[in-house]
């Protein structure tokens, strides 16, 4: 079962370390001090089965960053003000742990998570994440772009640019990086500088692609034979003689 710490005090930090290490079968994929840091690391491949968060931090505070990720990993709260639980709970917490957190409190948190993972794996297959989160061009802001909602990604500078239907984010980050993350099935490179959403072409003339909010994309020389063969895996072609 893997674990993520999120806490502003590194002694908290190394009280749930050193019980993770000791406990068998739990795996620690990272701790940080900073929640919106957390929100940019967790979730590039998998979410942490559990992530364990402080409920008092600046710049986000623990019940805030549930909101962003309690879909998708147990969130068990840490903190030293129990006053916090109900508001705990109400963001859908797992579970709840007052501060300093003693071991065998731990212990059976823990075994309470393993039971519902166990419960949820036979009742249903994993689910792929279907959105991400990534540095804005403003500092401290990070973004959630699903990735249905996304029509094309085009390079500027040292910064990418996310096209939605209705808006438009720079985000920090190289092509290569997007294009490693985006479904290889939805997503296609088309140019040196943009790859578009499959899901997003309103038609394909020449050389052109047309889209869905009405930009128009080149496909670049090196790009148009591997695009097309994507494309045709789809396209329907009477078997009628003409």
């Amino acid at each position: 079962m893997t674990c993520y710490i999120v806490d502003d005090e590194f002694h908290a930090i190394e009280i749930l370390e050193e019980y993770i290490g000791k406990t068998d079968g739990l795996k620690l994929i990272g701790t940080t001090t900073n929640p919106l840091h957390a929100l940019s690391e967790i979730g590039k491949t998998h979410f942490p089965d559990v992530i364990f968060a402080d409920v008092d931090m600046p710049q986000l505070s623990g019940l805030e960053f549930a909101g962003y990720v309690s879909v998708y990993s147990l969130i068990i709260f840490t903190t030293a003000h129990p006053r916090f639980a109900v508001q705990a709970f109400e963001k859908e917490a797992f579970d709840f742990l007052v501060k300093p957190v003693q071991y065998q409190r731990f212990l059976k948190s823990i075994q309470k998570a393993r039971k519902h993972l166990a419960s949820k794996e036979t009742a249903s297959p994993p689910k792929e994440e279907d959105f991400f989160f990534a540095k804005s061009e403003f500092k401290g802001k990070i973004i959630r772009f699903e990735f249905a909602e996304i029509v094309f990604v085009k390079s500027e500078g040292n910064y990418i640019e996310i096209n939605l239907e209705n808006e438009k984010h720079l985000v920090y980050l190289t092509m290569a990086e997007i294009e490693q993350f985006l479904p290889e099935e939805h997503f296609s490179r088309v140019h040196k500088s943009t790859i578009i959403n499959n899901r997003k072409i309103k038609a394909v003339e020449g050389n052109r692609i047309f889209l869905v909010n009405g930009e128009k994309i080149d496909i670049g020389t090196t790009f148009r034979i591997p695009f097309l063969e994507k494309l045709s895996k789809r396209l329907l072609n009477s078997k009628r003689k003409i």
